[in-house]
């Protein structure tokens, strides 16, 4: 019983990895409208957690709550999520938006730099889970395609040799 609940548990914490590397591109895109449109940063993060609904959306916005009681501030928030999912995305994404935003440079850039980037990654992804679905379909079509096709082109043949024997 203890090992079961103990690979639930990843079982599940690979879902919700597997989920917010999927739903980050999303997430990301509208964030950088967001930013493009004039807001700061901390608004942008918590309009667009409000509007996306998906798992990193949750969890900034029980971080931001944090947030506005005064817990902590909003780079605080980010980094501690990062720190629990342990996503690279994520990771380098909070990492460069706070640089960005401690050196005073343009958290925009930033941010469309990463949408690209994860959209690159999300692009590469699926063409990898299409190399591999190929491989898989393969066998069904052979054997459901392929090898009745033979059998019907070598019907001929076979009664042709037939008729060779019986003469």
């Amino acid at each position: 019983c203890a090992s079961y609940l103990t690979t639930k548990v990843k079982k599940e914490a690979e879902f919700k990895r597997a989920t917010m590397v999927i739903e980050m591109s999303r997430f990301v895109d509208l964030l950088l409208s967001a930013l493009e449109v004039g807001m700061p940063i901390e608004i942008a993060i918590q309009q667009t957690a409000e509007n996306v609904p998906c798992i990193l959306s949750d969890e900034l916005k029980a971080s931001f709550v944090k947030v506005n009681m005064g817990a902590k501030n909003w780079q605080k928030a980010l980094e501690d999520i990062a720190r629990l999912y342990e996503v690279d995305q994520l990771s380098d994404f909070v990492l460069d938006i706070t640089t960005a935003y401690n050196k005073g440079v343009s958290v925009t850039d930033a941010v469309a730099r990463k949408a690209y980037e994860i959209k690159q990654s999300a692009l590469l992804l699926a063409k990898e889970r299409t190399a591999k679905m190929s491989n898989v379909i393969l066998l069904p079509v052979t054997i459901f395609k392929i090898l009745p096709l033979m059998g019907v082109m070598m019907i001929p043949i076979v009664a042709q040799i037939f008729s060779m024997i019986n003469y």
